[in-house]
């Protein structure tokens, strides 16, 4: 979205478009409460009563299952609308509770969802607008699920379109880590919360026993390979290779610089997109001034089959120390692998306030150039 008071970010959706942006939690919440908070905001809809149009799905996509939970907007007037939550009762959508209150279409609404999972003694949802309760009510019998938040323009019932901008989605619930695991107050975009990714800059001693495997280019840096999304080389010609048994390889990563950085949490994925055969075994992390440079190792969560990588998400330090710029930025984060495994990217991404976008990564000259004219041979 590329106008309006939150410009720096953000989604439309139209009817048609719905269902293909979809954000995983770091966790996997098994009880109580999850909450799930974004602005939304009404653009344009058609002009036909009773018109019924999906929002957001809280547990992966539109497909029925039982516990899953969505959220409706109801057309009531050609400028106006209403909020309505439904739960599939493995049989139907079922309303929870009464619809929601009468809403201007393109005023900004806080919407902050909250969906008890708790087996048997939850079975509850509720809609809260602005920090003020809108709808609430149980769901009988039915357990319900959560975690995957899907938005979408979906029409359900009636005629016409809607279009509708989202200018942020987040969540937590109350099994978080790192201090999360509390209900936010949610009346103001927290638009000064961003996610950008670092990349390796340096290989560590001690820790290359992976070797390079290349067009030439990178021969004498691994973590080089690791950048392609700053380069020209794909992973067809240009990752680094595993050639024994749990070898490790670590590299430091690129800084956060902004003085008033702060870091909520650390999303690290690596990719070989050759197979989930070939994948490195383990995401390494090491903050030397908890572990004296001797990483951690993490199996994370496998990706595929499209991108064949591996996830880890940490709302801590591997020394279970609340994240700040200077320990985001003495980290290194490396990979462990088998004969074999290949990894050609690794991305660290720092989510926080008041973040800087790395400077990308500049492209490594081949082996014996001069760079610039200066006698420094690469």
């Amino acid at each position: 979205v590329d106008s309006g008071t939150h410009s720096r970010g953000g989604w439309e959706f139209s009817t048609g478009d719905g269902g293909n942006l979809q954000a995983d939690f770091w966790d996997s919440p098994v009880s109580g409460e999850v909450w799930f908070y974004f602005l939304w905001q009404g653009v344009s809809q058609a002009n036909t009563a009773n018109t019924e149009y999906e929002v957001m799905y809280f547990h992966h996509q539109t497909a029925a299952a039982t516990g899953k939970v969505r959220l409706i907007w109801v057309y009531a007037t050609a400028t106006t609308g209403k909020f309505r939550l439904e739960y599939n009762d493995g049989s139907s959508w079922t309303v929870i509770g009464a619809i929601g209150s009468a809403r201007a279409l393109t005023t900004e609404w806080y919407c902050r969802v909250a969906i008890d999972i708790t087996a048997t003694t939850g079975r509850s949802a509720a809609l809260v607008v602005n920090n003020t309760a809108d709808i609430s009510g149980s769901t009988g019998t039915t357990d319900l699920i959560a975690g995957t938040p899907a938005p979408l323009a979906g029409q359900l019932k009636g005629s016409g379109a809607i279009t509708w901008d989202l200018w942020e989605i987040f969540g937590n619930d109350t099994n978080a880590t790192g201090g999360h695991s509390a209900v936010k107050a949610y009346t103001n975009a927290t638009s000064g919360f961003h996610c950008f990714g670092n990349y390796p800059i340096k290989d560590v001693p001690g820790f290359v026993e992976w070797t390079t495997r290349n067009s030439g280019v990178h021969g004498r840096f691994r973590f080089g390979a690791l950048d392609d999304p700053e380069d020209d080389h794909d992973h067809t010609d240009d990752y680094i290779l595993s050639t024994g048994s749990a070898q490790d390889y670590l590299a430091e990563i690129s800084d956060q610089t902004h003085a008033s950085a702060t870091i909520a949490g650390v999303s690290i994925y690596v990719e070989n997109r050759v197979g989930l055969g070939f994948i490195p075994t383990h995401i390494l992390v090491s903050v030397p001034s908890e572990d004296s440079g001797v990483p951690t190792a993490y199996t994370g969560t496998t990706t595929g089959p499209i991108n064949d990588g591996r996830y880890l998400f940490l709302a801590q330090t591997p020394g279970s120390a609340d994240w700040s710029k200077a320990l985001y930025n003495e980290m290194r984060v490396g990979v462990r692998g088998d004969a074999n495994d290949r990894c050609y990217m690794i991305c660290v991404s720092a989510v926080g306030t008041n973040l800087e976008r790395p400077t990308a990564a500049v492209e490594l000259p081949p082996p014996g150039n001069v760079v610039l004219g200066n006698p420094m041979i690469i």
